[in-house]
């Protein structure tokens, strides 16, 4: 069943496959570094929404200047979590997993939409393999013995649970080659930010 705690341990999990990309430097300034890009992307408005409730910011037209302005120290409750050499390991609110999902890019978010989503792929997910099972299931002509194992309730749940491991290799791949394609645009970003530095310097 997925609640509060699954949350945490799966952007965990998110996290530890894609941190040596996204976040190879586990610090508060590396954290304010990367909002900051990220708002320079398109950002939806669900997520505009997740930073606001996190930086308790009334106008999401201000949250540029907001992350801009604010002193990097107010990511240390998520690089404490972050990174493993903290104690840190669960937030009381789920604003701050919203956020941190939001930044390393984990999805299905907020908490809400997580909870949603899995409901109706575990209801999906039972209705096809038991549809299939129907389909499959095979009656022996000389006693009518059922032969398919994923006919009963235990073998379609079994079915689900095997299916669901290899989406788990085949995601954890996925999870890697996008992280890397966001840690290349946030140093192309960081570059521009620093030429225009060097710029304003020589004028």
């Amino acid at each position: 069943m997925k609640n509060k705690k699954t949350y945490n341990e799966e952007i965990k999990n998110y996290f530890l496959t894609v941190k040596n990309t996204i976040l190879p430097s586990i610090t508060t300034s590396a954290i304010k570094s990367m909002s900051i890009y990220l708002l320079n992307e398109e950002t939806s408005d669900i997520d505009k929404k997740i930073i606001c409730n996190y930086l308790k910011i009334e106008n999401d037209n201000t949250i540029f200047n907001k992350i801009k302005s604010i002193d990097s120290d107010t990511f240390k409750s998520i690089r404490n979590y972050l990174d493993e050499g903290h104690k840190t390991q669960s937030f009381r609110n789920e604003e701050t997993y919203n956020f941190v999902a939001w930044l390393i890019g984990f999805n299905p978010r907020p908490f809400p939409k997580y909870i949603e989503n899995n409901a109706s792929k575990l209801e999906n997910e039972v209705s096809k393999t038991i549809f299939k099972s129907k389909e499959d299931c095979k009656v022996e002509p000389n006693n009518e013995k059922v032969t398919k194992e994923n006919s009963t309730v235990e073998g379609v749940f079994t079915n689900i649970k095997q299916t669901n491991l290899k989406k788990k290799k085949n995601t954890s791949i996925v999870n890697i080659v996008k992280a890397k394609i966001r840690q290349l645009s946030f140093l192309t970003f960081n570059n521009k930010q620093e030429i225009k530095i060097d710029n304003n310097a020589d004028n």
